[in-house]
């Protein structure tokens, strides 16, 4: 439990440390509130790399069914060349300018097959950034409870403290006035112990 509470309290140490120079970097840094949950999802779809380069295969993927359409229509090509040789007398200049235009009309399937493969391609690249998406979201929220919960935890045994020190006290006062045995004190002092190991 004490390790959880200190894995917890790292986490969320991190998070805030993280957390804290988006805050500095605000228009408005003259009071900084802590950062909702939706917040901190919306600085992770913002930042987190694996959200980025899958938004960026999504686009990727959208291109190559732009490029998959483009062997539907007719493939255009411009040449020029210019050649000189010779010297003197024997000189020699030709240009040449070729213009050409092809089409396939048949290739047995492949401009479908490549079509159809780009569109899946878009499907898939999509779905992952889908599951990226997921994944970023649960982890920003697994992190975020773990703070707040290694937060009061942290309210709870100081809290703990505070309450055993002040027992301590009046058993001592009442000691001290003789209406309890100096032995009493014993068992608070290991109860107040045992709470400051626990903060």
């Amino acid at each position: 439990m004490k390790g959880f509470v200190r894995l917890s309290g790292l986490v969320g140490l991190g998070l805030l440390i993280g957390t804290s120079a988006w805050c500095q970097q605000a228009k408005e840094p003259k009071q900084q509130s802590p950062l909702t949950l939706e917040q901190c999802i919306q600085i992770a779809m913002r930042n987190q790399t694996d959200v980025i380069t899958a938004r960026n295969n999504v686009i990727i993927s959208k291109s190559k069914v732009t490029q998959a359409r483009s062997s539907y229509f007719p493939q255009l090509s411009i040449q020029n060349n210019a050649f000189h040789s010779g010297t003197g007398v024997l000189d020699k200049a030709t240009n040449g300018t070729a213009f050409d235009v092809t089409e396939d009309i048949f290739d047995g399937g492949i401009r479908e097959a490549n079509a159809l493969g780009a569109r899946y391609g878009v499907t898939a690249s999509s779905s992952g950034l889908t599951r990226t998406e997921q994944a970023a979201v649960f982890s920003v929220t697994t992190a975020y409870y773990d703070l707040l919960r290694a937060k009061h935890l942290a309210e709870t045994a100081d809290a703990s403290v505070n309450y055993t020190r002040e027992l301590r006290d009046q058993v001592k006062s009442l000691a001290e006035e003789g209406k309890a045995a100096s032995v009493d004190v014993l068992p608070v002092e290991a109860q107040l112990a045992n709470a400051r190991v626990a903060l």
